[in-house]
């Protein structure tokens, strides 16, 4: 009885032992808490890694269909690691920071957003953009589904046949191999498209097909075949391939990747050559080719560096709302260590005229 018997002030061992664990855990939750509100603890990418592993979790588990806001931290208990994912209970106690911010963008900040106008422009759209890396990826694609449907071609699909187009690749391959810049958009497969569907209505590429499904049906002259599918793919591999050569002039490597040096080399960037009403008219049409694809649900391996897609989000770039001299460092290592000279030696006090003086 003296185990399990009163106290004396009315409070049995259990009921003490009930309390004093009541006690710890919530002493574990408060200390949880505040390494999940720390800074020093957390950067982008440890909760980019959260989000990857609570996303496989997801998908794994039947009761979340597939979705991260219906996940419970305690799956995340098989997190583990150095540093910050040596402590569990912080990683939940950030998954479930990041959970309750993306059920509050959900449910309150996004009804209220005017997703038609750029963010950084409509209500609450600036704080959105800066949250972006916090954003689970389900929003993220409900989202574009919803800009997709809204901008959609509403005619059926039996009003909007697809647009056949003859491409002579034997034409492209020997411009390639005479180490030719299709300038006018002649021989190249991109510019025979170009020249063929550069002036067809943008409605006609707008219809939300679906995956294998195509506005575009792509043949090759003197190569047998029908376009089931597989001829629009090559077509738009071997666009991807001219962009990213020299045969275009509509894209350039990054300068990383001719010095040999920092990061992204293997990226291109927007020609600053590139600024003729042609020339401008055929990254227009690249530009239809991508919302095609979008819509279609078409991969294209075209590696343009991250400023080129953040300007055709308007988000801003060098000299703009981007990251300034960090930002041309991602693309031009070179350039970056060469400002960043001119700007120490203009600090330096002039000693020539502390002299005459």
């Amino acid at each position: 009885d003296g185990v399990s018997g009163d106290m004396g002030d009315g409070v049995s061992v259990s009921e003490e032992r009930r309390q004093n664990s009541s006690v710890r855990q919530w002493r574990s939750f408060v200390c949880a808490l505040r390494c999940a509100f720390d800074r020093s603890m957390w950067v982008g990418s440890e909760d980019q890694v959260i989000q990857t592993i609570s996303q496989m979790l997801a998908s794994a588990e039947v009761r979340s269909q597939n979705k991260v806001l219906n996940l419970t931290c305690g799956g995340l208990e098989c997190v583990r690691g150095d540093r910050v994912f040596a402590h569990t209970e912080a990683v939940q106690a950030r998954f479930l920071c990041i959970q309750a911010f993306n059920r509050h963008l959900s449910d309150h900040l996004l009804p209220v957003t005017d997703m038609s106008r750029l963010l950084h422009t409509s209500p609450w759209g600036h704080v959105i953009s800066k949250m972006k890396q916090w954003i689970l990826p389900e929003i993220k694609h409900a989202l574009v589904d919803e800009v997709l449907k809204r901008t959609q071609n509403s005619h059926p699909i039996s009003a909007s046949p697809e647009l056949r187009l003859n491409v002579n690749r034997k034409r492209a391959r020997n411009a390639t191999e005479q180490n030719k810049v299709d300038v006018e958009g002649r021989y190249s497969i991109f510019g025979q498209a170009f020249h063929h569907l550069g002036g067809a209505s943008i409605d006609s590429m707008k219809l939300r097909w679906g995956i294998n499904k195509r506005p575009i049906s792509a043949a090759f002259l003197g190569e047998g075949g029908i376009d089931d599918g597989g001829l629009f793919r090559e077509f738009m591999d071997g666009i991807c391939d001219e962009l990213q050569s020299d045969l275009l002039p509509l894209l350039v490597p990054c300068p990383n990747m001719r010095h040999d040096i920092g990061e992204n080399r293997d990226k291109s960037l927007l020609s600053p050559a590139a600024t003729t009403p042609l020339h401008l008219h055929m990254i227009a049409f690249l530009g239809m080719l991508l919302g095609m694809c979008l819509r279609c649900g078409h991969l294209l391996p075209l590696n343009l560096h991250p400023i080129v897609w953040k300007g055709l989000c308007q988000e801003g770039g060098v000299g703009g709302n981007g990251g300034g001299e960090s930002e041309i460092q991602t693309f031009d290592r070179v350039a970056a260590d060469q400002i960043a000279l001119f700007r120490m030696l203009a600090s330096l006090p002039n000693t020539h005229t502390q002299n005459t003086h």
